[in-house]
């Protein structure tokens, strides 16, 4: 009979921290119900071939160059086979099938929820034991492929789950990280464009240089917030309408400081409209997806079939556990 492992790994979103992180400020980022699932199946043909079910692109690893959106598995494949070469052989006889739920350059972490579930799924193949530090290790080779300098933050909570601080520092990341255990009713509602975080960084950094001292203040009240919001995750006492509050304020930070736009505006004023307590993008911004939070699933469940006419909307429920493989 022939293997099938099947891995999944959890997509996630910013909750605050958003550009403020990247000057050593905190940033809270979550696990999403909303992942990739990898299907790995041993094949009678000598190849390793990877079919991306959502863009329907196949590529036969060793015989081809691969497509752009697949360089982050050569980057996957090469650091395995130079940490195992003796396994490495092995993988001449599978077909890997990927597909994602969340939708691709939204600010959801898509690029790293896939490679950490991939490289799960190759590393069970090939018999090595399954570390969440070899794989965060070997995903964040491949966030490098497609962001060139990553914070390791999507990574990281693909790979481990539930809810985390991230904060930069000299040193290295400090990342302290909990299980989520009250009801978030978010509803995740996607703008259609698609996040530009390097545009997006690239123009903060700029306004910064003109404008230290104010945007430094935003930056303030920013991790500020963030820190109030970890305060109630670790003390298990989540206050919904003081939350949604808070999103509200960072969201208006987040539109003083450039990098909302008229899209995630109309999406997060239509949200408001339809009962959320609080809205805001998340991510990079300028596109992508705008969170939304609600007193009950109820109200959620309202809103997004009032929404889904002109946006795509997701019931976005947070995720404990990391990446697994059956």
């Amino acid at each position: 009979m022939r293997r099938i492992i099947r891995a999944f790994s959890p997509s996630k979103i910013i909750l605050f921290g958003e550009h403020a992180v990247v000057y050593g400020y905190p940033a809270i980022a979550m696990a999403l119900n909303l992942g990739t699932r990898v299907t790995l199946k041993e094949s009678p043909e000598r190849s390793m071939k990877i079919l991306s079910e959502n863009y329907n692109i196949e590529w036969n690893v060793f015989n081809e160059e691969p497509p752009p959106i697949f360089k982050p598995f050569k980057r996957i494949i090469d650091v395995i086979a130079k940490k195992f070469p003796k396994k490495v052989n092995a993988l001449k006889g599978i077909e890997i099938h990927i597909s994602t739920q969340a939708p691709a350059a939204s600010g959801l972490g898509t690029s790293a929820s896939t490679a950490v579930a991939f490289t799960a799924a190759v590393l069970k193949y090939l018999g090595i034991s399954l570390s969440a530090n070899l794989i965060n290790e070997i995903a964040y080779e491949a966030e490098k492929v497609s962001h060139g300098r990553p914070s390791g933050i999507d990574n990281y909570i693909a790979t481990y789950g539930g809810v985390i601080k991230f904060t930069r520092s000299e040193e290295g990341p400090r990342i302290e990280r909990l299980n989520v255990e009250n009801e978030l009713p978010l509803l995740l509602v996607y703008t259609g464009v698609e996040r530009k975080t390097k545009e997006a960084v690239e123009y903060v950094a700029e306004l910064r240089k003109k404008l230290p001292s104010f945007i430094d203040g935003i930056f303030d009240i920013i991790g500020e917030i963030s820190e109030r919001v970890w305060n109630m995750f670790k003390n298990r006492n989540m206050d919904l309408e003081m939350l949604g509050n808070l999103m509200n304020i960072n969201q208006g930070l987040l539109s003083a400081i450039g990098v909302s736009s008229e899209e995630i505006e109309k999406v997060v004023f239509a949200l408001r409209k339809a009962g959320a307590i609080g809205a805001k993008l998340t991510g990079a911004g300028i596109g992508g997806c705008v969170i939304a939070l609600f007193k009950d699933w109820s109200k959620a469940i309202s809103a997004k079939e009032r929404i889904q006419r002109d946006y795509l909307c997701l019931i976005a429920k947070p995720q404990n556990r990391g990446v697994y493989v059956e």
